[in-house]
């Protein structure tokens, strides 16, 4: 179902755009998923922030990974075509690897970038 609707997500928005406004459409979307994924953070009893530093970054995170990014995205759909937003919002996890391992570079061991984009195109052509 998530492959769906991750799949989906290019046309509709750009059905969405055809007869809306952008902005309007990047802020029904993130609402919409707010209001989906509040209650359920509420039920299932997800522990929240305790210090101000992390609420600082819960925000951060809010704004440029959920608001930010789905204004930017519906605000593109506006002036391309559905077959290259689809190629962007799939190539969305290769970058979001790149530019962890740079930010995460000052002390993580984890996989590198390079090794990310490696192994997602191996895994594509397979």
């Amino acid at each position: 179902m998530a492959i769906i609707l991750w799949g989906a997500t290019p046309a509709a928005t750009y059905i969405a755009v055809g007869s809306i406004d952008a902005i309007t459409v990047g802020l029904i979307r993130t609402i919409t998923a707010a209001a989906i994924l509040f209650p359920i953070a509420l039920l299932l009893r997800l522990p929240t922030p305790t210090d101000r530093r992390c609420w600082i970054d819960v925000f951060l995170s809010a704004l440029t990974g959920f608001v930010g990014y789905t204004l930017l995205y519906t605000l593109g759909q506006k002036f391309t075509s559905t077959s290259h937003a689809a190629l962007i919002l799939a190539s969305a996890p290769i970058f979001t690897g790149f530019i962890g391992s740079i930010v995460e570079r000052n002390g993580s061991r984890g996989i590198g970038a390079s090794e990310q984009v490696s192994l997602s195109l191996e895994k594509e052509s397979s």
